[in-house]
């Protein structure tokens, strides 16, 4: 089974990360400057990446302690973790570098983003825990705002609307935002003003691949609904639940 969009807010709260993100690029300086200057994002948020021997099994143990038994698993696997009080972003360095910066991003955001900052910080000074509800929510504004931030809010789809619509616009630009080719691709398909497919996919013999993540442009979204599936032999890919018109 693919994995559910991690990435989905409402148009309200998405307003409102896009929002923070604008205000964290202006203070960075960051609009138009290639790639994207993630560490001037970072000073202006007031957040340093702490050492790099620091995201050991000692700060998981403490962070365990205070969390509820739905993030134990999440954590044994832990990528980035903010310490709200100190300011701190812990970056597993192990990670490709490209990861590593969406993940010093996503962090940022919730050190960024008033509403997240002031409750980590209450969080962090006392025996409370945020409910899974909350923490899953905290999760997509961040990934989201990680997304706006590196990829310039309204910069990278307006530059990729200039070339001829293809997989090879997202890679030949990657690099220039400073972002991997897979969240290139996937921002690339996400903001594209173009409603997809239902969409033909050329036979290559015996292969077949699994779908990894449904990820869909807003228009076609708004068209076809939010259901994707694949026919039985995986020739198609159709999106059910159209959206009446």
């Amino acid at each position: 089974m693919p994995k559910p969009d991690d990435s989905v807010l409402t148009s309200e709260q998405l307003h409102d990360v896009r929002e923070e993100a604008r205000r964290a690029l202006q203070a960075a300086d960051g609009f138009g400057c290639f790639p994207t200057p993630v560490d001037r994002v970072m000073e202006k948020a007031k957040v340093v990446v702490g050492p790099s021997d620091a995201l050991d099994e000692r700060l998981l143990a403490r962070l365990r302690r205070k969390a509820d038994g739905f993030l134990k698993r999440a954590l044994e696997k832990v990528l980035g973790v903010l310490d709200a009080v100190a300011r701190l972003v812990y970056i597993d360095r192990t990670v490709l570098v490209v990861k590593q910066t969406f993940l010093k991003l996503h962090e940022t955001a919730h050190a960024f983003m008033p509403w997240q900052r002031d409750l980590y910080r209450v969080v962090e000074d006392c025996e409370k825990t945020i409910s899974p509800e909350m923490s899953e929510q905290f999760d997509r504004e961040a990934n989201v705002f990680a997304s706006e931030v590196l990829f310039q809010l309204e910069t990278f789809t307006e530059e990729a609307a200039g070339y001829d619509f293809g997989i090879l616009v997202p890679v030949k630009l990657h690099s220039k935002y400073g972002a991997s080719i897979y969240s290139a691709v996937r921002r690339y398909v996400y903001t594209s003003l173009r409603p997809g497919g239902p969409g033909r996919f050329p036979a290559q013999g015996s292969h077949r691949s699994s779908l990894k993540e449904p990820v869909a442009s807003r228009a076609c979204r708004r068209f076809f609904g939010r259901g994707i599936f694949c026919t039985p032999d995986f020739s198609v890919l159709l999106a059910s639940n159209r959206a009446s018109t």
